[in-house]
């Protein structure tokens, strides 16, 4: 009815009269025209000087459903009982489903929500204690930043032996009239296995899986952390700084599991005259040290091809206050003793490492134990060292044995360093094609430089000693550290 007032509106502003108005009406809307009476009460209106077209408000039927009685019934309810639901809420408050949906939602602002699954629920005091015990490592953290970069933590979960996809990961896309993909109910795996995993902010440090059908209890558990504890003590090289005078706390190194302890010397008296440099009082220091290579590699008069020592060069050039000196190891000094105890305590810790520049040794370790760790399948598979066995059951046992047997001209060993990394039989080869490749004669230069057989640990060695080709004239050019 909105656009025949607006209709008479606009006739009246033009001057029409009220009949005239109506018949106009009536041959526009038809049937569909409001009443003559109605007509003639807007035409008053809009004569009168009213602009609005809109019927006025009115207060109509008043709600019996959200009386601040029956909002207070239905928030007490749902107090109650937080699980009760919507229907039971409109029985127990006597009101439509459609009245309880609208209080809750619209003027409660209640909403159900799906409980949050977490792996214990916790009392009030387990809840205070955790708090406390996030305050004192906030605390901590802040004393000292890199606190966290020590922590190793750990966690355990359950490995399956398949998991079941998922309807979301079965979706796919279908057009239209396709019917819905479809997808057969699975039962979780029955094969399943703890994993146990230790890491710190770098990653994983080490992880291990629970044996079938064994039982994890304290000794499981005391086990584990012993294998731990072997890990990260294998995982370092340390150095120490006693100071004869109680004023300065012990200073405390660790180095890169592959740095050497020689490295370890020479960097522990490198921070002992830099701490000395710095000091601001200039008097006499004498360091001290047991490993006689070490000074002797300072107080060597030929090119010096070690950052450490020509560091260790500068300082003493700067400060002539500083002397060193040679002391006889495990002789009951006390600071020595002390030292030495605490280079081991610092190798064991999980303290950073400070010192991570590697020798060229760190590639010719990579390189034996990824040849030993081959060797020792194929030992293990080749049924011609079936016999061989019953004497040495492992390559490492067989190494007893090498040097006093001798080999044909076909060479069948190699030997890194000092260790053998490749062996095909005891007795002499007749015939020499390489058994890895068996393109080329098993020579020590093939099996290095172009073996395809040792394809991944070369590239691995090269990368590692930024090269762009690995051969005798590229290695033998290398300088004695090489810094990663």
């Amino acid at each position: 009815m909105e656009d025949q007032r607006i209709c008479i509106k606009f006739c009246v502003k033009n001057g029409f009269k009220g009949a005239e108005i109506f018949w106009m009406l009536q041959t526009g809307y038809g049937d569909a025209v409001m009443s003559r009476k109605r007509v003639f009460e807007w035409y008053k209106r809009f004569k009168e000087g009213r602009e609005e077209t809109a019927d006025n408000e009115r207060s109509g039927r008043s709600s019996t459903s959200t009386t601040p009685e029956k909002v207070d019934k239905v928030l007490k309810l749902v107090r109650e009982d937080r699980r009760i639901t919507v229907r039971e809420v409109a029985e127990e408050a006597g009101i439509s489903f459609g009245s309880t949906q609208s209080i809750m939602k619209d003027i409660l602002g209640v909403r159900r929500l799906n409980a949050v699954l977490v792996p214990k629920d916790l009392t009030f005091d387990q809840k205070n204690a955790r708090k406390e015990t996030a305050s004192l490592n906030l605390e901590a953290t802040t004393d000292d930043p890199e606190l966290l970069k020590r922590v190793i933590t750990g966690d355990e979960t359950w490995i399956y032996g398949f998991d079941s996809e998922t309807t979301q990961q079965a979706s796919e896309w279908r057009f239209k009239n396709e019917p819905r993909p479809k997808k057969a109910r699975k039962a979780p795996s029955k094969v399943k296995v703890v994993l146990t995993v230790f890491f710190d902010y770098q990653g994983i440090v080490h992880h291990e899986f629970q044996q079938q059908s064994s039982t994890i209890t304290a000794d499981s558990y005391l086990g584990i952390l012993r294998r731990l504890r072997e890990v990260i003590s294998d995982s370092g090289v340390g150095a120490a700084i006693i100071f004869h005078s109680q004023e300065h706390q012990p200073v405390l190194l660790r180095l890169h599991p592959d740095c050497n302890v020689f490295q370890a010397e020479l960097l522990a008296i490198l921070w002992a005259a830099q701490i000395t440099e710095t000091s601001p009082t200039k008097t006499a220091v004498t360091i001290a040290s047991d490993c006689r290579s070490a000074l002797a590699a300072i107080c060597s008069s030929g090119p010096t091809r070690t950052s450490l020592v020509a560091n260790i060069i500068k300082v003493l050039n700067k400060d002539p206050y500083i002397k060193l000196c040679w002391v006889t190891g495990h002789t009951g000094i006390d600071e020595n003793e002390l030292a030495d105890s605490a280079a081991k305590n610092s190798a064991t810790s999980v303290l950073q490492p400070s010192y991570s520049i590697l020798i060229r040794n760190h590639a010719r370790n990579l390189t034996h134990k990824a040849a030993l760790s081959s060797w020792t399948v194929l030992y293990s598979q080749d049924h011609s060292t079936r016999s061989l066995r019953r004497i040495a059951a492992t390559p490492s046992h067989l190494l007893k044995f090498l040097p006093k047997i001798s080999h044909g001209e076909a060479p069948t060993t190699i030997l890194t360093g000092h260790v053998l990394a490749d062996i095909t039989r005891v007795h002499p080869e007749t015939d020499p094609t390489c058994i890895h490749c068996s393109e080329e004669p098993q020579t020590v230069d093939h099996l290095l430089f172009s073996c395809t057989g040792f394809l991944r640990h070369r590239m691995q060695t090269a990368i590692l000693l930024e090269l762009t080709q690995l051969n005798l004239a590229s290695m033998a050019s290398l300088p004695d550290s090489t810094s990663t």
